[in-house]
């Protein structure tokens, strides 16, 4: 079943988050994720939001998304986004629908 990775994050340094954008998509192209959007500054239509960035991205398979996430590549990068951001990265199902 895919699942989609969505990430709401406000990010405190955009030097370091901006290395770390660099290098993020050599790293997920090796995988089989999408990113499927991602808005800086989105429009909030409903409650309140006050993050800088949402990304979704889709994986085949909740394994293949862990796969990504632990693997030694993603590793050697994903400091400088834990450094540069905060906020949570949700994990949801696919729909059967969809």
């Amino acid at each position: 079943m895919t699942v989609y990775a969505v990430a709401l994050i406000t990010i405190e340094d955009r030097v370091t988050y901006k290395r770390y954008q660099r290098n993020f998509g050599a790293v997920f192209e090796k995988f089989q994720g999408k990113v499927l959007a991602m808005r800086d500054k989105p429009r909030v239509v409903e409650g309140e939001w006050v993050g800088d960035k949402v990304v979704i991205m889709a994986f085949p398979s909740e394994a293949a998304f862990e796969e990504w996430r632990l693997s030694p590549e993603y590793l050697e990068i994903v400091g400088d986004r834990f450094s540069s951001t905060t906020g949570p990265v949700l994990l949801v199902d696919g729909h059967p629908w969809s």
